[in-house]
């Protein structure tokens, strides 16, 4: 299914796939902030 989905948006949205790919790295919310910046609970 990834597949198709990525050859489809090639074939017909060529144009959007870096502008696509550049708002989901920026808008991308790691759910590990937490244990990252929270020194105590690593131990």
């Amino acid at each position: 299914l990834n597949e198709f989905c990525y050859k489809f948006n090639r074939r017909f949205f060529p144009e959007k796939l870096f502008d696509r790919l550049v708002i989901a790295a920026v808008s991308y919310s790691p759910d590990f902030k937490s244990k990252i910046y929270n020194r105590s609970y690593c131990g």
